[in-house]
C-alpha cells in the first residue's frame, strides 16, 4: 500500500504487508513485522492508528470506522 499526502513534494510511503489474517484461539497471540519505507526526498513523521477495512476484487481500499466488521481487530 502506498500513501501520498497532500504535501508538495508529495510524500509517499510504502507499508507491506498490507494486509495480515490470523486465526486465534482465546489467549493465543502472534507477532508480525510491518515494513515501512519513505520513498520520498523528504523526513516524514508517522502516526499510526488501527481502523476497519476491506479489499475489493479490483483491490481498492474501503475503510470503515474501528469496529465496523464483526472480524475487526481494532476493539
Amino acid at each position: 500500500m502506498s500513501i501520498v499526502s497532500a504535501a508538495d513534494p508529495p510524500i509517499t510511503i510504502t507499508l507491506t504487508p498490507a494486509k495480515l489474517e490470523f486465526d486465534l484461539q482465546p489467549g493465543e497471540t502472534e507477532a508480525q513485522v510491518l515494513k515501512v519505507v519513505n520513498q520520498g526526498k523528504k523526513t516524514a513523521q508517522l502516526k499510526t492508528s488501527t481502523t476497519d477495512f476491506l479489499i475489493t476484487k479490483t483491490n481498492s481500499f474501503v475503510f470503515k470506522k474501528p469496529g465496523h466488521y464483526s472480524y475487526s481487530s481494532s476493539k
